[in-house]
């Protein structure tokens, strides 16, 4: 979905209108410094995106565990509202999730500590 929507710099077109695509835009860059510069250059902007800081997550270097589960289930809620804001074929992706990864999202879930 991000080739031809979103741009390799700046703000997606009209922003106002792609209120989720710009999140989504975000997203994509504070998940991206956190997992390669440790959040040094997007620590504030991370929290406005994710809900919650993720300074913890990069400070023990240890990707999994409560914290990781919480922003990989609102990073995918990012990715689906994007989607939908934007509809046609990005819906349609969508929509083409086949059952097995669904059920595995689900018990991952599930299973996810409470944060």
């Amino acid at each position: 979905m991000t080739d031809d929507l979103i741009p390799a710099s700046g703000s997606v077109d009209n922003p106002r209108k792609n209120r989720k695509l710009e999140k989504l835009r975000k997203a994509i860059n504070c998940y991206y410094d956190l997992f390669n510069n440790g959040l040094c250059n997007r620590a504030s902007e991370f929290r406005s995106v994710f809900g919650f800081g993720g300074s913890v997550i990069a400070k023990v270097h240890h990707f999994e565990g409560p914290l990781v589960y919480k922003l990989d289930q609102v990073m995918d809620d990012i990715i689906v509202q994007a989607a939908v804001e934007q509809g046609g074929k990005y819906l349609e992706m969508v929509n083409a999730i086949d059952d097995e990864h669904a059920k595995t999202v689900a018990v991952l879930r599930n299973n996810a500590p409470n944060v």
